[in-house]
């Protein structure tokens, strides 16, 4: 096998792999949304029926750490797809 054939392989490889991501990538992030949105709902509501102190407290406290994950996820995903998005321009370079 010549290298000719390894980058044709490869550039298909990567061709699939990019039709795959971009098939998936909208229904994952839908999913998620919905159960972003019915986790929210839920903790609202454990907040809004709590009916002593110390169980709005903590109905309070798990709904303020779960926006500060929310928060930490999307910026994991900017910065991922930063690192993504750079390493295939090095890549498309040296191509």
């Amino acid at each position: 096998m010549t290298t000719g054939d390894l980058q044709t392989n490869l550039d298909d490889i990567s061709a699939r792999l990019n039709t795959l991501i971009n098939t998936v990538t909208p229904w994952v992030f839908g999913i998620l949304a919905a159960v972003v949105v019915l986790w929210v709902i839920y903790m609202a509501v454990r907040y809004i029926t709590a009916t002593s102190g110390d169980k709005r407290k903590e109905a309070k406290e798990i709904l303020k750490q779960f926006i500060i994950g929310i928060v930490i996820l999307f910026v994991l995903a900017v910065v991922a797809g930063s690192i993504i998005g750079g390493l295939y321009a090095w890549y498309s370079q040296g191509a």
